[in-house]
């Protein structure tokens, strides 16, 4: 029998793992006299919660390269993640990988030429902190993700989920601040809720993409309170071939200095498009903020992309917008953008105030791509250009 030490040096890695082999049901950490510091990834099994105190930290030590947490085996179910602080220790684990080719290769053969394959999770370091797949019926509330070398927690294949207050400590990176999601949800996904998440994010807070490290349609999914300061991103979905389908985006409050929501598809730009329906984005507050080093490609105030963002190459069947309110300071980038190439059959955008303390020209909407029916209702642009339609609309309708 292994002991739990907590004590911030010796390695708990073993202990805590007895315990999650030992077939409780829930296995409750008592509060470390410092912290737990693991070398090798935990494996949790089904019809198991893990439960730590909200301030009780667990520490991944000097070089493991490793996840901190994943769940035993393929098709796992009822999991429940509990409070702690999961401190990946980034500084002190090998640098992103995510800048190696031959790691890219790996992990996402069919951005590298196999636009079939469908990537499953390996063993590579990835920078991850914690992970899950394949699992039905999971839970993780109430703790924080300390300073990943990527993402914070990602997920595919995962159904009937809900992660619930959690919170994210990041430094800058390693080596740089980038590619750091809060919550990273791939292909396969449905019947999910993600509620109140907080902290800043060098990518991410909410990413759903449909086509990444497991390609797979993502329905059904509920993002509800999302809370970021001068964060890239606030809430992205993303596909280029499978759909991202009756997903609702409510509560978005903070500041962003890519876009706080972006519909997008990927590059590489692969040939075939995107496909989305029945979005609903409603209650957004935020404005842009100044880029970090790391994206700011010259002038800090010029930004290419809109407030709400919706990319090329996609096209989306039903896009609602309600109750979206920007008062902006620093960027004069438009509000909503629909790029090129892109085709929207029903699109509504409502209440809406739309302030512009830049003191330069901001355009509230551009069109670049096709609608078929586009409904405007009780629009505040101030002075502003309400539409500048650079594409094809075929029906405007006031409500």
């Amino acid at each position: 029998m292994y002991i739990l030490h907590g004590n911030g040096i010796d390695d708990d890695t073993n202990a805590i793992q007895e315990l999650l082999d030992s077939g409780k049901s829930v296995i409750e950490l008592p509060v470390p006299q410092k912290h737990y510091c693991i070398s090798k990834t935990l494996k949790i099994h089904s019809n198991q919660t893990l439960k730590l105190g909200e301030t009780s930290t667990i520490r991944l030590m000097d070089m493991s390269d490793c996840l901190m947490l994943q769940n035993a085996e393929e098709d796992a179910h009822d999991i429940c993640i509990e409070g702690g602080i999961w401190d990946f220790n980034n500084l002190n684990q090998s640098p992103n990988p995510g800048k190696n080719r031959e790691f890219r290769e790996a992990s996402y053969p069919h951005l590298f030429g196999d636009p079939d394959s469908v990537a499953i999770y390996n063993d590579m370091y990835s920078g991850t902190v914690i992970r899950f797949y394949k699992v039905t019926r999971l839970s993780v509330r109430n703790l924080t993700v300390k300073d990943p070398i990527t993402y914070c927690i990602q997920m595919a294949y995962v159904k009937y989920f809900t992660v619930d207050n959690v919170r994210f400590d990041q430094n800058f990176g390693n080596p740089t601040a980038e590619n750091m999601d809060g919550i990273h949800i791939d292909g396969g996904c449905r019947f999910g809720s993600i509620r109140n998440v907080q902290g800043t994010c060098y990518d991410d807070i909410v990413a759903l993409n449909a086509n990444d490290a497991c390609d797979g349609p993502i329905e059904d999914i509920q993002i509800d309170g999302v809370f970021g300061d001068n964060s890239l991103r606030g809430v992205r979905l993303l596909s280029i071939k499978s759909e991202v389908n009756r997903i609702s985006i409510s509560n978005v409050f903070g500041t962003y200095y890519q876009n706080c929501i972006g519909l997008t598809y990927f590059y590489p730009r692969t040939g075939t498009r995107g496909k989305m329906s029945h979005i609903s984005i409603r209650n957004i507050y935020g404005n842009n903020c100044a880029r970090i080093p790391e994206y700011n490609k010259g002038d800090s105030s010029n930004y290419k992309f809109a407030f709400l963002w919706i990319d090329s190459d996609i096209d989306i069947d039903f896009l609602t917008v309600d109750n979206l309110m920007r008062k902006e300071e620093i960027s004069n980038a438009n509000t909503i953008k629909v790029c090129k190439n892109t085709n929207i059959k029903n699109m509504s955008v409502t209440n809406i105030i739309h302030q512009n303390n830049t003191g330069k020209p901001l355009t509230f909407f551009v069109n670049e791509g096709n609608i078929d029916s586009l409904y405007f209702g009780n629009i505040d642009t101030s002075d502003d250009v309400l539409l500048e339609n650079n594409g094809t609309v075929k029906s405007i309708k006031e409500i």
